[in-house]
């Protein structure tokens, strides 16, 4: 009777086919691949402007945090000294060179060039904030700013017009009382800046109004439309804001920067009403 059984179950069908019934594949046809990939361009060509638009927003957030330092600075060293405001630059005998409002040309880093300015002492990490996060210089530039000893900076003064040079041999400036200033909230202190230097964009430590005459006698834009095309703008009263260029004088660095003029109306005949205190 056992071997009947055991018979018997050596020739029943299993209840469950041995026969493999995934229907999964090994992977993507070549078409498939490349339809995921022009719908990865797609998205990223769409995340791309704006990725890069929050950045050029953080930069400017940045730069416009940095100005406000720069402005508070410059009143402390104002408040320190007689209430007199930031000169260009003064001669320093204890060091035997000048000491301009941002650095020194002495030999050292540049990280020295800058304490050793006149808001060096007042501003934390100085060679640090005296450059927009949103300029870069070119490689030659930067190369012929370390041989003249000039660190890379981004930042200019309204130094023309808010001190007077009293010694052009020692290139000593002082600068005007701040009691002489009519309109703070309306009369520029810093901006973004620049210069060009064999086509290639350079740093300026000094901003220059509409009508103020270059080294060859003629007006010459120094301030740098890098936000927007906008320059971000510190006034003698301490606040900032984003500032459009004037319609003349512009010249183009790339499709994202322009140095131009600060006008009060932006259009010709040119002013400097911002300029003057």
């Amino acid at each position: 009777m056992i071997d009947i059984i055991m018979n018997q179950a050596e020739h029943t069908q299993p209840l469950i086919s041995k026969r493999n019934f995934s229907t999964g594949r090994e992977g993507f046809t070549l078409i498939e691949l490349l339809v995921v990939i022009a719908i990865i361009a797609i998205l990223a060509s769409m995340l791309l402007p704006a990725l890069s638009s929050s950045k050029a927003t953080a930069q400017a957030a940045s730069c416009t945090s940095q100005l406000r330092q720069i402005g508070l600075a410059s009143r402390l060293w104002t408040d320190d000294n007689d209430f007199q405001l930031l000169p260009a630059a003064v001669w320093d005998p204890s060091i035997n060179a000048n000491r301009e409002w941002a650095y020194s040309y002495l030999q050292g880093s540049r990280e020295e060039a800058f304490e050793r300015g006149l808001l060096g002492p007042y501003l934390d990490n100085a060679s640090r904030i005296l450059v927009c996060p949103s300029v870069k210089y070119s490689q030659p530039v930067l190369s012929g700013l370390e041989i003249q000893g000039r660190p890379a900076m981004s930042y200019g003064y309204n130094s023309f017009h808010l001190s007077r040079l009293v010694d052009a041999k020692l290139g000593h400036w002082k600068g005007i009382p701040d009691t002489s200033v009519r309109r703070p909230a309306q009369t520029v202190a810093f901006a973004d800046s620049g210069d060009v230097l064999q086509e290639m964009l350079a740093p300026s430590s000094d901003i220059t109004s509409p009508t103020w005459p270059h080294s060859d006698g003629q007006p010459h834009p120094t301030v740098l439309m890098v936000h927007r095309l906008k320059a971000n703008v510190t006034w003698l009263d301490g606040h900032v804001s984003a500032e459009p260029g004037a319609d003349y004088g512009r010249e183009i660095i790339s499709k994202k920067m322009e140095l131009g003029y600060l006008d009060s109306d932006g259009v010709e005949p040119a002013d400097d009403l911002w300029f003057r205190p």
